[in-house]
């Protein structure tokens, strides 16, 4: 290549640069007026179910995140999935045979396994008052270091010794998807004062959840270094 050539190619680069950052400029400026538009414009504000659930989502990639920092011991997830779901094939099947009521309820559940993770989606729910939970009995040591409400969720979470988490929180179900984090994990299926719930255990941290009897409400207990019988213990002390 000549040195004509090179000056030429980098006259040509120089140029592509410049008309594109005149173009940024121009488009920055465009979506400043658009974001003062939408500011000033009550149209166009963020519903408040979406701002909430945004909110929730985000508290809950966080709590998720710091319980697998805890610990990362792996397990062979799918054999126990695999006999988990045999196991809660069997007992909603019992149960639904005997509760018409319960049957019409499973007809608002759809619960599927993936490689990664278990999802909960709630088809319809009549309820729509705010959820209510009184948590009756925790672990000695355990201290309630954070609590709150809104009306679609509330949440109570306990700090006990060397750095021991425990997250308790009930949420409405209108329309509600929820992933529980089932990869490299042991899942079994218990029951939650007459109701099935799925516990999961993943190196250090368990989690307990279960949807109410009318699936109204979906309750979910997060805990690390914490024994499977305490944390039914506090499952079955709650009262929502």
């Amino acid at each position: 290549m000549t040195r004509r050539e090179q000056l030429q190619e980098q006259y040509e680069d120089a140029l592509f640069a410049l008309l594109m950052d005149e173009l940024a400029t121009m488009e920055n400026q465009r979506a400043e007026e658009e974001n003062e538009r939408l500011q000033n414009d009550p149209s166009a504000a963020v519903p408040e179910d979406m701002d909430r659930r945004c909110i929730r989502l985000i508290r809950r990639h966080f709590a998720q995140r710091r319980a697998r920092a805890v610990g990362r011991s792996a397990w062979k997830a799918m054999k126990l999935v695999a006999l988990a779901a045999g196991i809660a094939a069997i007992l909603l099947t019992t149960v639904c045979a005997a509760s018409e009521t319960v049957r019409v309820n499973m007809l608002n559940l759809m619960i599927e396994v993936f490689e990664t993770n278990t999802e909960f989606r709630f088809i319809n729910a009549s309820v729509q008052t705010a959820p209510q939970l009184e948590v009756g009995w925790v672990p000695d040591g355990y201290v309630l270091t954070n609590q709150g409400s809104d009306r679609l969720e509330i949440w109570h979470e306990y700090q006990g010794a060397e750095n021991r988490i425990l997250s308790i929180s009930c949420e409405r179900t209108d329309g509600l998807t929820v992933d529980i984090d089932t990869e490299d994990a042991g899942v079994e299926y218990i029951l939650v004062k007459s109701t099935p719930a799925m516990l999961v255990h993943k190196g250090n941290n368990l989690q307990l959840a279960w949807a109410s009897k009318d699936n109204s409400l979906f309750i979910s207990i997060m805990g690390n270094e914490i024994e499977k019988e305490d944390i039914i213990h506090v499952a079955n002390e709650l009262h929502y």
